[in-house]
């Protein structure tokens, strides 16, 4: 997970035209959050198992506080990136206006700084949150006393983020599923009427006019949906329907680690019940990677490319272009960019649905 995780990072900080402004910059200080996040919570404990000497009590304490601080950064972050998706779905005309480069600056330093605050509480004397090699995870010590009004705490703001979270995402769904439904009849409505250019035409024959195209689904040139009249509506809807599944896969994750996280603490004596919430956060943080290349076309594009460079490089072959180029005598064409493929596939795919 760590490592797709990071070349989806690399592509996506690569490429600028893949998301908008604000929407990506959330995207990558959530990535750094997540792997910071698998780093102390995934790597630092396989590492520390394995050492032939047993890890000093303050540098599990002082691991345990960050990992705070990655997660609560990382939510934070998943926080504006569903208000910024909401903002951009409800209110798109000023969705620019509102996450300009200062605002959105100004947005993640907060993110970061909060986690950074939650982190001085676990690195209390009196507040204990760290690894134990005995349960295989995270453990609160609720033998000191400042521990409990950390803890609780902790599930107050996880509980008001996955509802919030949800409830979000939930309205968006709502939004989408209204703007697809309603708006078309009036959009084919603009699209074909007034169909007649003689000026006595009057307001019932066109009426009447749009319920015939309305009544004929299998006319050529009648019963299309705005995103298959409107190229550019498109693959805004497309964009933003993919954007979505992705929010709402990360927002269930978070849903279940939340969950697990607070019942594992409370039966923390039974073996192994803290590996569960610990395997179950690093889902949910090293998934978000796979999601950017399953969901994205460029990113897929660009991830199989790096990986097909890699691997034929290891084996001492051409790539799959180099390869036809040496067979064919081809020498003129010269392979196209990702951006200009994805531009030829969601061409075809219009071709094909308008076809149909």
């Amino acid at each position: 997970m760590f490592i797709p995780y990071c070349i989806s990072l690399y592509i996506i900080k690569g490429n600028k035209s893949i998301y908008d402004p604000a929407f990506r910059l959330f995207a990558l200080n959530m990535g750094f959050a997540d792997l910071e996040f698998m780093a102390l919570v995934g790597i630092f404990p396989a590492v520390s198992y394995f050492l032939p000497f047993p890890v000093s009590f303050n540098v599990c304490k002082v691991f345990g506080a960050f990992s705070a601080d990655a997660w609560f950064t990382c939510i934070m972050l998943s926080q504006m990136m569903s208000l910024n998706r909401f903002v951009g779905i409800f209110w798109p005309g000023n969705a620019k206006a509102i996450y300009t480069k200062r605002n959105t600056t100004i947005t993640l330093a907060f993110c970061w700084i909060q986690g950074l605050i939650w982190t001085s509480f676990y690195l209390k004397p009196n507040v204990g949150l760290y690894f134990d090699s005995k349960n295989r995870g995270l453990i609160y010590d609720f033998r000191l006393n400042g521990t409990e009004t950390v803890f609780s705490l902790n599930m107050i703001f996880n509980y008001v983020h996955a509802s919030s979270l949800c409830l979000t995402y939930g309205l968006i769904y709502l939004k989408i599923r209204q703007d697809i439904t309603e708006p078309y009849r009036l959009t084919i409505f603009h699209h074909f009427i007034p169909v007649h250019d003689k000026k006595d035409v009057s307001y019932e024959d066109n009426i009447l006019e749009y319920k015939e195209i309305m009544a004929a689904p299998d006319l050529n040139t009648g019963w299309r949906r705005k995103h298959m009249l409107d190229p550019k509506l498109a693959n805004d809807r497309k964009k933003e329907n993919k954007v979505l599944i992705q929010a709402c896969v990360i927002c269930l994750l978070h849903v279940a680690a939340v969950a697990t996280w607070a019942v594992s603490q409370k039966i923390a004596t039974a073996k192994y019940v803290l590996f569960i919430p610990s395997i179950v956060g690093l889902f949910s943080s090293g998934s978000t990677g796979y999601l950017y290349i399953l969901v994205n076309s460029t990113v897929r594009q660009k991830f199989a490319s790096m990986v097909s460079k890699c691997w034929c490089h290891k084996a001492n072959q051409l790539s799959n272009y180099e390869a036809r180029k040496k067979d064919s005598g081809i020498q003129s064409i010269s392979p196209k960019k990702d951006n200009e493929y994805s531009e030829l596939m969601e061409m075809d795919d219009y071709e094909n649905v308008t076809k149909n």
